[in-house]
């Protein structure tokens, strides 16, 4: 993708996958008569230049990731490779693999050959970072539900220690 692409053809990669900034997709959507992305799509969201805001939607079975212009998700930037990655769809989610890149995938600062994404899951590609979106992830539902719970027993437990505390003062 280039900083001049602006038409829609532009923006279209040789399979037909589509990019969209975060603008013209709000516009496409409010078109529709909607306000959200559609439920349970899976999607990378560009978080730094040249890609910040660009939503790329996640379908089929595998796509491939780099500046080479039959990728499926284009993206024109130095630091990546031609090939620099392929995403897997699986039932659970989609998987990113390295297709042996020369700064290779770092997920969630961490620096991985393949990796299972989880919705919020920050990747690195060379210099552009993206966010790993799934609405439908249920595996990141009930790590937050488990978070959730482990928050409220360690403010239980910590409430009792306060009260046994407040007790052995009262007593001495």
């Amino acid at each position: 993708m280039t900083a001049e692409s602006g038409n829609r053809q532009d923006r279209q990669g040789p399979q037909g996958t589509q990019m969209f900034t975060g603008e013209s997709l709000d516009e496409m959507l409010a078109a529709a008569g909607s306000d959200k992305v559609p439920p349970g799509r899976a999607r990378l969201v560009g978080l730094t230049e040249p890609v910040q805001d660009d939503i790329f939607l996640l379908h089929g079975n595998s796509l491939t990731l780099g500046r080479a212009a039959g990728c499926d998700l284009r993206i024109d930037e130095p630091s990546l490779s031609a090939e620099h990655a392929r995403l897997t769809s699986s039932g659970q989610g989609w998987r990113i693999v390295n297709l042996l890149s020369t700064n290779g995938i770092f997920v969630n600062d961490k620096k991985v050959f393949a990796h299972e994404l989880r919705h919020g899951d920050v990747v690195r590609l060379g210099r552009i970072t993206l966010r790993y979106d799934d609405p439908a992830d249920k595996r990141a539902q009930a790590a937050a539900a488990n978070a959730g719970m482990r928050k409220w027993w360690q403010i239980l437990l910590l409430s009792g220690l306060l009260v046994a505390a407040g007790v052995w003062a009262f007593l001495r």
